[in-house]
């Protein structure tokens, strides 16, 4: 089966204190399509970060130190913003944890929703 996600040796470290913390070390992941995979650990032990590294949203205390990671035969790691955010939400998303974190309560969630579409079809006509 083709692979959709390959990770290969990456590392993602936190700049905390002007000093470098490991977060990730070295992680190799193969996701195929059609496949349901879970990542489960305790809390602190990087999945969100992991997460976060594959749809490009790190917080900017956080880099990227090694390793690769293709989606659909594309590299993910790009400085390219524009690049990524093709990719965003139509070949890779999350769903995150927190609704709070997700939706703003002043507005309806129908309101949202729709903005989020719309955001999706100006990316498409610029394209």
């Amino acid at each position: 089966m083709t692979a959709s996600l390959i990770v290969k040796d990456l590392s993602v470290d936190y700049i905390v204190n002007e000093k470098a913390v490991r977060v990730l070390n070295k992680i190799n992941l193969r996701l195929n399509k059609g496949e349901i995979t879970g990542v489960v650990g305790e809390s602190g032990s990087g999945k969100s970060t992991l997460a976060l590294t594959l749809i490009g949203l790190l917080p900017e205390n956080a880099r990227v130190t090694s390793g690769e990671v293709l989606l659909e035969d594309k590299t993910v790691l790009t400085p390219n913003f524009s690049a990524f955010e093709e990719l965003r939400g139509t070949s890779i998303a999350m769903i995150f944890q927190e609704p709070l974190n997700s939706l703003n309560p002043v507005y309806k969630v129908g309101y949202q929703i729709a903005e989020a579409i719309m955001v999706r079809e100006l990316r498409k006509k610029r394209t």
